[in-house]
């Protein structure tokens, strides 16, 4: 009986005169019949794109598996009459694309090109370098756009593919230009956009499109893409990704129909957003299977969602959206200047936009809608200017504070005449930045352009405080410091004052904040990453407190919740270690504790006496 034997091809390196690109060319293996090439650069066994021109060479370009062994390559091109190939790396096979020397940045956009008919991309790790791209053209890690508009592959899939760029302001993580594409389970970072779909005449094909499972950073857009020219197509699904932009760039997701014709449909749900955002503009009017972003999707700190609809129009008319649980407010984020200089907007459209702005703002609604100056001066502003109108969520929803007592959150113990240490910690509210204005110079004041707060907007921080009876506020140890920097800095008292003749409360500290940044004390970055404020001060524990009795210590911040700290008084007659600024245990009870907890009862108290 004869041993079946596999037909298998070795190309040798004469067939480096074949590739596309220049690069080490060892050869590559095939096997013809299981229809699997290999290459490996380790063992000499060829490139990628050996393999490819050696398949081409075959004849058949039907039906074929590239396993890349572990390794590093240079990128490749699969030609349009490929059809139904896989190529599949397996760990640390990595993908160098987009050096500068080789893209002409339109036919080829610098990285893996994939021009064939059901391309699949599994398992690669590809690293992008940076290719300068010029108005009109692309640049990518990996496209299937050879500079025609229209479509040059009937589709591409991308699967469990780590794509990593260098930040590029130009620069595709993945270019589609065919209607049919999948990008599932990638990790895609530092791109001006993740993923982008090129195709003003394509409808979604009834299959449909899914990008899910992904991981988006450090990009500007997540996705963004255009449909149009039909109504029948599928529904484009944007599933179970985790997108996270930056509290200065939100990551987009954004699905326009520049045609207006309704073809857009569009699915956006299981997603996790951070610092982003998602627009569709001019969705399918009737019969659109779109899910309600807010609520099918996991909307975290400042993400919100647009909606721009104008039927004739390409947009004059766009509603966003803030999640119903997120307290903030809206912010011209003075990003883009919305074209008014260009013509693109009439004169008094960012004053009127600032305008609604406000006006939302001041009645606490998570919904802003722009139309126009007048139905004769309408404005764009979402489909021109993604970034010109953010939702900044409060970091800190409502104020709160943390109450700790010589920097921890309980009194272990006291004696009489202890003077104890407590800090009342909360943050400046991050809503106040959107209340900033900016000084027009005039005669009188030629060089003055300060950031200021109308002084009707009286926004204060207010400090309560309770102490048990037994112990004694040092009023003049009292102070309000805010983080600047990494660094407490104490505010000057004119900006805060101080009430001790309150029923219920020991104090109360008022600081008045609008007096306090109109003055230079503090600044628009402190308020827009709502810097930790501080109270703190040093109370005495009263010589009448006798052992059992407790000393306690409550606070709140405006309406927040009570944060409180207290301890036990322990017997006044046992006698001390005899270090100052320790608690009175016994030298035999420290012994038994052990050195750490020797170490945690010793603070910054000091005796009465002492001082």
């Amino acid at each position: 009986m004869k041993k079946k034997m596999n037909k298998v091809l070795v190309v040798c390196t004469a067939a480096a005169a074949m590739t596309a690109f220049s690069g080490t060319a060892f050869g590559a293996t095939l096997d013809l019949e299981s229809k699997t090439a290999v290459a490996d650069a380790k063992d000499g066994a060829g490139d990628i794109q050996e393999a490819i021109n050696q398949i081409s060479g075959n004849g058949n370009k039907d039906g074929w598996t590239i396993k890349i062994k572990s390794g590093t390559y240079d990128r490749f091109t699969i030609p349009a009459d490929f059809k139904n190939i896989t190529v599949e790396g397996e760990k640390n096979s990595v993908i160098q694309v987009m050096n500068a020397s080789v893209a002409d940045n339109l036919s080829d956009a610098g990285g893996i090109n994939a021009f064939g008919s059901n391309i699949t991309l599994k398992g690669l790790t590809i690293d992008a370098g940076n290719v300068p791209a010029e108005e009109g053209k692309f640049t990518a890690a990996v496209s299937n756009h050879n500079g025609a508009v229209g479509g040059t592959g009937f589709s591409l899939h991308v699967e469990n593919c780590t794509i990593k760029g260098t930040d590029s302001q130009f620069a595709d993580g993945i270019l589609f230009d065919s209607p049919g594409f999948d990008v599932k389970n990638c990790k895609i970072s530092g791109f001006k956009q993740a993923v982008e779909f090129f195709g003003d005449n394509f409808v979604v094909p009834e299959s449909g499109n899914m990008v899910s499972g992904n991981t988006v950073r450090d990009c500007s857009f997540a996705i963004h893409g255009y449909f149009g020219g039909g109504s029948d197509g599928g529904v484009l699904s944007f599933k179970n990704n985790k997108v996270t932009g930056t509290d200065d760039l939100r990551a987009k997701v954004v699905i326009q129909d520049l045609s207006n014709t309704g073809a857009v449909r569009a699915d956006i749900s299981g997603n996790t957003f951070v610092n982003a955002l998602v627009g569709l503009v001019n969705l399918r009017e009737n019969g659109k299977t779109i899910s309600p972003v807010l609520t099918s999707n996991e909307m975290g700190v400042n993400s919100f969602y647009v909606e721009a609809v104008e039927p004739g129009t390409i947009e004059f008319y766009a509603t966003y959206h803030a999640p119903e649980n997120s307290e903030g407010c809206w912010r011209v984020t003075g990003i883009e200047d919305f074209g008014i200089d260009a013509g693109l907007n009439p004169d008094g459209s960012k004053a009127k936009i600032e305008e609604l702005v406000d006006a939302a703002n001041e009645s606490g609604s998570r919904t802003l809608s722009i139309t126009g100056i007048d139905e004769n001066n309408l404005i764009k502003t979402f489909t021109y200017f993604k970034d010109g109108i953010y939702w900044d969520s409060d970091k800190e929803s409502k104020p709160s504070v943390d109450k700790k007592a010589d920097g921890q959150d309980r009194i272990e113990a006291a004696r009489p005449g202890d003077v104890i240490s407590f800090t009342l910690e909360s943050n400046l509210p991050q809503s106040l930045s959107a209340q900033v204005k900016r000084r027009t110079p005039n005669d009188d004041r030629p060089d003055d352009d300060r950031p200021y707060i109308i002084e009707k907007k009286s926004y204060q921080l207010i400090f309560h405080d309770k102490m048990s009876s037994n112990l004694s506020l040092n009023q003049a140890t009292l102070k309000v410091e805010i983080m600047n920097n990494g660094k407490l800095v104490e505010l000057p008292e004119k900006y805060y004052m101080v009430r001790t003749d309150l029923e219920g409360e020991t104090f109360r500290v008022t600081v008045g904040l609008v007096a306090a940044f109109n003055d230079g004390q503090i600044s628009y970055d402190q308020l827009k990453n709502a810097a930790q404020i501080v109270v703190s001060y040093d109370a005495t524990v009263k010589d009448s407190v006798i052992n059992g009795d407790k000393v306690e210590n409550r606070a709140w911040v405006n309406d927040s919740e009570e944060d409180i700290v207290d301890g036990p008084v322990i017997d006044p007659d046992v006698p001390s270690t005899g270090g100052v600024g320790t608690k009175a245990f016994t030298a035999a009870g420290i012994a038994l504790m052990g050195v750490a907890a020797g170490a945690v009862i010793v603070t910054g108290k000091k005796k009465k006496e002492e001082q």
